[in-house]
């Protein structure tokens, strides 16, 4: 599912590559992003190809000491016409040319720059002058300008741009932009168990769950897992807070999904939080199982509620006693599968 932010972003970086204002490529807001990649590359291609003197330029920064050639660059070409020229450079002289560029500039040639270009260029570009570029970025507030690089700079690198950046929430809004979410699976793979619950405590402290689970269910099993066992781990408020907003903003589906990736123990955690919460929580989280299939976790928090919060079984049973006859069947052969094929009379009976 393509989330508004991620649409927003693709017109964006449309308008962007070709020097318009957003609002005068709003004709396309119903183009596919898939298409809309495709589009900007091939408009990438033709500015690259329609710049006939860039051979030239290139020919001649040769020739001239690498000082005055970054300096002929910055205060005379300008950002988008070094950026154009950026996949001609020599990576190996790429690190030299960057001594010479100020950090502004080079955040600027980012910003016009087909990220394709950069592979050999990430791998001479001293890791503080990634760096830099990064947080000069995220101090404009350009969190798409560096989604839209994430998948082309290799994972390792990507972790160690990000031990520059202190703040969590700007992440998670990073990765709210990439178009590929796919790729965000070997990162987070990646990252330490420290900087996963930063992410986490970001997301809640931000009220970031809209973009955050959107994000977490793109990943693979075992990186679900591990931030679902994190937001379980980091506190009861925490986990608290998470299944208030799931039911603020109508969350439960994607909720769910993460809830049913956790350990029976871990399971107890959420079943004892759920306990705390009025019905009108439980019944919205009932209402999304029964709307989507998704029974399983709700059973398994049934279950699990018997070690701590004993009354949370009964008051789910009622509630789904309360919908259509087809939902209710559904919970039963669920149970029956995980080895309770009395759970709902038993609870009822409580």
């Amino acid at each position: 599912m393509i989330t508004a932010v991620q649409q927003e972003a693709a017109l964006a970086k449309v308008a962007r590559i070709l020097g318009a204002d957003p609002a005068q490529v709003e004709f396309l807001q119903e183009v596919d992003i898939t298409t809309l990649s495709a589009l900007r590359d091939q408009i990438s291609d033709v500015l690259q190809l329609s710049d006939a003197k860039k051979s030239t330029v290139t020919a001649t920064a040769k020739l001239a000491p690498v000082p005055l050639a970054a300096s002929i660059g910055e205060k005379w070409f300008g950002a988008t016409m070094c950026a154009r020229l950026v996949g001609l450079v020599d990576p190996k002289m790429a690190r030299h040319y960057a001594k010479h560029l100020s950090m502004d500039f080079m955040a600027d040639v980012t910003v016009q720059t087909d990220p394709r270009c950069v592979s050999g260029i990430v791998e001479e570009l001293p890791l503080r002058t990634m760096q830099a570029i990064a947080t000069n970025l995220l101090a404009r507030g350009d969190h798409f300008t560096l989604s839209h690089f994430v998948a082309y700079v290799p994972p390792p690198v990507v972790i160690d741009i990000l031990d520059a950046i202190a703040d969590d929430a700007a992440l998670v809004r990073i990765a709210t932009y990439v178009e590929d979410l796919a790729v965000l699976d070997p990162i987070v793979a990646l990252l330490p168990d420290s900087r996963l619950l930063a992410l986490v405590t970001a997301v809640e402290r931000e009220d970031l769950w809209p973009e955050g689970l959107h994000l977490f269910s793109a990943l693979s099993s075992q990186q679900i897992t591990r931030v679902a066992t994190t937001l379980v781990e980091t506190d009861e408020g925490v986990l608290s807070t998470a299944l208030a907003a799931f039911d603020r903003h109508g969350l439960w589906s994607q909720g769910l999904r993460l809830i049913d990736h956790l350990g029976p123990e871990d399971m107890e955690q959420i079943a004892f939080a759920l306990g705390q919460v009025d019905d009108e929580v439980i019944e919205a989280a009932v209402a999304a199982a029964d709307a989507n299939d998704l029974w399983e976790p709700v059973v398994r928090a049934a279950l699990a509620a018997q070690g701590r919060a004993p009354l949370l079984g009964p008051r789910v049973a009622h509630l789904v006693e309360r919908i259509p006859k087809a939902g209710i069947a559904r919970f039963e052969e669920t149970a029956n599968a995980l080895g309770h094929p009395d759970l709902l009379r038993i609870l009822l009976a409580n």
